[in-house]
């Protein structure tokens, strides 16, 4: 809580028009391959490896939400590899497919991995990778595949979500905060985050139910954070897998940041608390005092 108590395919797009694929597919500005390093979702993938339940399945989702992620694209026919895809080449993005008959994207947190998922399958040849946004390629994976495969063949157990985990952790459209989500993990000045809090279309909170005996709810509460200090906050967060991995327990509920600091101001808060789990971005209440 921080400081805060199987089988490979590939599929196929003929380009038709210079640069241009399917809807479905990844945008591609230019061949050869693109050199990536998701620090985060590294990061997240070692707890992971060693006890995998929703809690680490979920860390690693939260941070899919910025950030980038090479695809596979060794399987493609491309006229020149060192110029821009153009008229007539065909793009090949590689998948797997899981004893279930699943489809999943796989996708890699840097070209290392890539090269030796590559090796491991018996290539001879250096890969050809494509760097996208990792909410974009999480969002394929939920919507044209049935799920994505992250760093197959790598030292950590894969890492495997199938498109209903990715729609309930990332909603249905994974790129939703990624804005927000890039200024708190690069650790923006408290304005900015404000400014984009405010911009978000929806921001999250945790709740609590308490129920009776037969399971009715009697009162639902949202935990609050004591700060080093001793203050309390207001925890936020910029999706319900950013509430599952800090605390697997809790309800994720949409709302709007504007309800979030009315709240804390009401409750005497010393401010509000994005993303727990991890690095939070902390917004003072003095800070949005005079907004609301």
């Amino acid at each position: 809580m921080g400081i805060f108590s199987r089988k490979s395919k590939k599929d196929d797009v003929t380009l038709n028009d210079a640069g241009a694929a399917d809807s479905t597919q990844p945008s591609v500005t230019s061949g050869g391959s693109t050199l990536v390093v998701n620090r985060l979702v590294q990061d997240a993938l070692q707890p992971w490896s060693s006890s995998q339940n929703a809690q680490t399945m979920y860390a690693v989702l939260r941070q899919c939400a910025t950030g980038d992620l090479l695809l596979d694209a060794s399987g493609s026919e491309i006229a020149d590899k060192a110029a821009p895809f153009a008229k007539g080449d065909t793009l090949a993005i590689g998948t797997q497919v899981d004893n279930a008959g699943k489809r999943l994207l796989v996708a890699f947190t840097d070209n290392d991995r890539l090269a030796v998922y590559r090796q491991n399958g018996g290539a001879t040849t250096p890969p050809l990778s494509l760097g996208q946004p990792a909410s974009a390629t999480l969002q394929m994976a939920a919507t044209t595949y049935d799920g994505i495969a992250i760093d197959p063949g790598s030292p950590d157990t894969v890492f495997i979500a199938y498109a209903d985990e990715i729609r309930r952790g990332l909603t249905d459209e994974a790129g939703v905060n990624e804005i927000l989500k890039t200024a708190i993990v690069a650790g923006s000045p408290v304005e900015e985050i404000i400014d984009r809090a405010e911009a978000a279309p929806v921001v999250f909170v945790g709740l609590s139910a308490r129920r009776d005996d037969k399971g009715e709810v009697e009162s639902i509460m949202v935990p609050a954070l004591k700060g080093p200090d001793g203050s309390m906050y207001h925890p936020a967060f910029t999706s319900p897998a950013e509430v599952w991995a800090w605390a697997p327990d809790l309800d994720a509920q949409p709302t709007g940041f504007a309800n979030i600091a009315r709240s804390a101001r009401e409750d005497g808060q010393a401010g509000i608390v994005f993303n727990p789990a991890g690095k939070p971005a902390v917004v003072p209440i003095a800070a949005i005092a005079d907004r609301y």
